[in-house]
């Protein structure tokens, strides 16, 4: 039996290292691009008249179940980052602290929630249904449902994503 030694310094591996880190990093660069595609799909606002005058603006197509979130303000696609760390070869995509209900979005909830106003005697909202606005007391609203958009995407892209890695599916 033959036995064969690798020295891991030098140019070759320099080189081996060098190569890692550029597909690691391509391929959560486009990961993260194709999240901010996901979640980049306008919610568009449209002013309804308010029964006393005025007008307020609503937001009338939000996602479906099962589909990702619709942006409104963009503050959801503006807290999915992408760190790099290429010392140890590694990056990692995912959502700020400051963007939590993100993960409520990909997991659903999980309790339902009653909701009162904080000011005022009663809740406004606005049904397309039967344009209309309608008031409240107090709603409880059930469980957020599911709608997924992180593993959703990378299951979507995960051969491109492996190719750009240097990993043919």
């Amino acid at each position: 039996m033959m036995r064969m030694t690798w020295n891991m310094n030098g140019q070759a591996y320099d080189q081996v290292k060098a190569a890692s880190w550029e597909g690691i990093r391509r391929a959560a660069a486009y990961y993260w691009d194709r999240l901010q595609d996901a979640l980049n799909v306008p919610n568009s606002g449209v002013d309804v008249p308010l029964p006393w005058g005025g007008t307020k603006r609503v937001y009338p197509n939000p996602s479906k179940p099962g589909d990702p979130p619709r942006k409104v303000t963009g503050f959801g696609a503006g807290n999915v980052v992408v760190e790099y760390d290429q010392p140890n070869l590694k990056a990692r995509v995912g959502v700020t602290q400051n963007a939590k209900y993100m993960v409520v979005h990909e997991l659903g909830g999980t309790t339902a929630t009653t909701i009162v106003p904080k000011k005022g005697k009663a809740l406004m909202w606005y049904d397309f249904a039967g344009k209309q606005w309608l008031f409240r007391k107090r709603v409880v609203k059930p469980p957020a449902k599911k709608r997924p958009w992180l593993v959703a995407t990378l299951l979507k892209f995960f051969p491109q994503i492996q190719a750009l890695a240097g990993k043919a599916p």
